[in-house]
């Protein structure tokens, strides 16, 4: 049996229990398992099903799709409240700069007096020394 016959939810528990003889794969990419699960939602008409069904076609879900329960529940809600599933990357490193762009001025400026003591204690400690690094002397 295949994939695409499994049609109605006694198929989908029978296969879930093992009764059936069923080649699948886990899908490629994000998008595709994406699709699938939005698919697989409106073939079987998710919204209106009971309880019972409701779980029969999560348990299928997770089988196929490899997703955690909470990330299928997430996606269900999304599917609920806007009718399809979207999943866009992330466009930014996620990642805040942690000294201004003066920090970094003042931090060269103070580099620049080697023999003062606040400068030698920064040098040692363990959080500045990639800074150091990364700044360029300044000439006057």
């Amino acid at each position: 049996m295949k994939i695409e016959k499994l049609k109605s939810i006694s198929a989908l528990e029978e296969f879930l229990q093992g009764n059936q003889q069923v080649a699948f794969t886990v899908l490629g990419s994000k998008t595709e398992r994406y699709n699938f699960v939005r698919k697989t939602l409106i073939k079987f008409s998710y919204m209106t099903l009971s309880k019972k069904d409701k779980g029969i076609v999560i348990r299928y879900l997770l089988k196929m799709t490899d997703y955690s329960r909470q990330q299928l529940t997430r996606l269900i809600k999304q599917y609920t409240k806007t009718g399809k599933i979207n999943w866009t990357p992330c466009r930014t490193n996620g990642f805040t700069k942690k000294y201004t762009d003066q920090d970094i001025v003042l931090l060269q400026k103070l580099m620049s007096y080697t023999t003062h003591p606040v400068v030698l204690l920064l040098k040692r400690s363990v959080s500045v020394p990639m800074m150091f690094s990364m700044i360029k002397p300044i000439v006057d």
